[in-house]
């Protein structure tokens, strides 16, 4: 017979079990009806024999939860704060587990374990929290199981993370030199994650609509891609920087890179005068020494940024520069 003895019901009473007799000798086991229901307790055996006398009682502790607990798995940041349904912030995953009452009065709780992975393969650490940086893309996924064996799965759902800056090198062919020459600049970019969505230009210093930041055409990259951009022609006479930054497709932008435009079109001019005026001697002839000067000047051009680059002069007997 058995019963339950921190039992509240009748299960603290002895019940019997049917066919449970067994012929002098025999020392096969007895096998007890299934156990089932869940609980966590003791549950107590005795024999008594024909002649009435019974055993000493034995017990076994009997622990049987069937019931799954359940996890959820959540971000710091519920939704995308970026462009593109990109995050711009680094995301921390968090788990948090229940370990829902099963049924019947007797019911109980195991002890659960839980684990977070960014790959669908179970952990079980009880770390509750893990930082995910820049990622093209990933679903991280929880864990949880109870002492008695029952499991369950949730997940963050697939999301991206760019957190990054692009990153601008600029190659200015004629960086803080002076040129009459129209010429382009190039611009390469470290933009691994979610690509470069468009470069843009201004000129701080200038006065009108240049110190505007102006977006270039077709200027986007693909997470990767190394080749440089090249911009529009730089032909208008200035002496400014120009800046450029790199946006990507997740809204994160570059920290503005300088570069030293120096374009002068305009030639300057000169004369060479005389000291004497006309010749003093007969047919044409000076004699007396003649001293020769040099006056320059250096114009601006026509356009709105217009400038004059240092000049340089010099005087000779030949048609050579000097």
């Amino acid at each position: 017979e058995y019963r339950y003895p921190n039992s509240t019901g009748t299960e603290v009473e002895w019940h019997k079990y049917a066919d449970s007799s067994k012929e002098p000798g025999d020392t096969s086991p007895f096998e007890t009806t299934p156990f089932s229901k869940e609980r966590s307790e003791y549950v107590e055996f005795r024999s008594c024999d024909r002649a009435g006398n019974c055993s000493d009682i034995s017990k076994s502790m009997i622990k049987i939860d069937r019931t799954a607990p359940t996890c959820t798995v959540t971000r710091s940041v519920a939704a995308p704060n970026g462009l593109n349904d990109w995050y711009t912030v680094n995301v921390t995953l968090s788990i948090s587990t229940t370990d829902p009452d099963g049924e019947g009065d007797r019911f109980v709780n195991s002890p659960v374990s839980y684990g977070l992975n960014s790959s669908n393969s179970a952990t079980y650490d009880n770390i509750s929290s893990k930082t995910q940086t820049d990622t093209k893309g990933v679903t991280w996924y929880g864990f949880v199981k109870d002492a008695a064996g029952n499991t369950g799965t949730c997940n963050s759902g697939s999301f991206k993370v760019d957190a990054t800056k692009p990153i601008n090198i600029v190659s200015n062919p004629y960086e803080n030199i002076w040129t009459n020459k129209d010429y382009k600049i190039k611009i390469t970019f470290n933009e691994p994650t979610s690509g470069i969505d468009y470069v843009e230009y201004r000129y701080p210093n200038s006065t009108s609509t240049e110190n505007v930041w102006q977006k270039y055409a077709k200027s986007s990259k693909n997470p990767g891609d190394t080749t440089a951009f090249e911009t529009t022609t730089f032909s208008k006479e200035r002496s400014e920087y120009v800046e450029f930054r790199s946006c990507d497709k997740a809204g994160n932008c570059s920290d503005a890179s300088q570069s030293m435009v120096k374009i002068d079109k305009t030639a300057p001019t000169c004369t060479v005068s005389k000291n004497l005026s006309t010749p003093n001697g007969n047919n044409g002839w000076y004699k007396s020494s003649v001293t020769l000067s040099i006056n320059t000047t250096n114009v601006n051009g026509s356009g709105d940024r217009a400038v004059a680059s240092p000049i340089n002069y010099g005087l000779n007997g030949s048609n050579s520069p000097v």
